[in-house]
């Protein structure tokens, strides 16, 4: 009996697992991230660059004196953009490897999921650790600004300035907390990205 004949008496019509089409998640999964990885490289490189211009045009109402806390990029602000930007390059490669049913979409997508954590947590230290900083501030300081900045802060203005950074640290966490699920808990086999049978399930496919 040649080769042929013995693959061929091999071949189980009825074998789900050979016929089995490939899943359908993984493409929607990685077309949102290649969208939300280069929306966020876009809008964190757009924000970072903004700083020193909105700097320059609040210089008028500043009358000399020093920016606020809130237009200086410290230590902290630098390491949360790091992360970033680093992590969201990852989803859109993650996202890329997902769409063409690469297992190590996986892991790429865990090692983005953590860069992000860490970069939320930093921001979410830096911003609410300003909102202090701030008031001093505008207690310190004259001008038009400051001035406008006790007033608000009279009136409850720190709650206000919480709101922002809150709002935006509950937005940016979601996706990185599903790919930490589904990537870490759900969909952990190689398999489950591919499409292939488990070598296991191959050799015994009716257990």
């Amino acid at each position: 009996m040649n080769d042929f004949d013995a693959s061929a008496q091999d071949f189980d019509p009825n074998a789900e697992h050979l016929f089995a089409d490939p899943p359908k998640w993984p493409k929607v999964v990685g077309i949102l991230s290649i969208i939300f990885g280069s929306i966020a490289v876009l809008c964190g490189a757009l924000m970072t660059a903004s700083v020193p211009f909105f700097g320059g045009m609040m210089e008028p109402m500043l009358e000399g004196d020093p920016l606020p806390p809130t237009m200086h990029l410290n230590a902290i602000d630098w390491a949360s953009t790091a992360c970033s930007m680093l992590g969201n390059i990852l989803l859109i490669a993650g996202g890329a490897a997902l769409v063409t049913l690469k297992p190590a979409a996986r892991g790429i997508h865990l090692v983005y999921a953590v860069l992000l954590i860490v970069a939320i947590v930093l921001y979410a230290v830096s911003a609410f650790g300003k909102i202090d900083d701030l008031r001093v501030w505008a207690e310190t300081y004259n001008n038009e600004m400051a001035q406008n900045m006790r007033q608000q802060f009279q009136a409850g203005g720190e709650i206000t300035q919480m709101i922002g950074p809150a709002v935006v640290s509950v937005i940016s966490v979601c996706w990185p907390i599903f790919c930490l699920v589904w990537f870490g808990i759900v969909k952990t086999k190689p398999s489950d990205i591919s499409g292939e049978s488990d070598p296991a399930a191959v050799a015994n496919p009716y257990s």
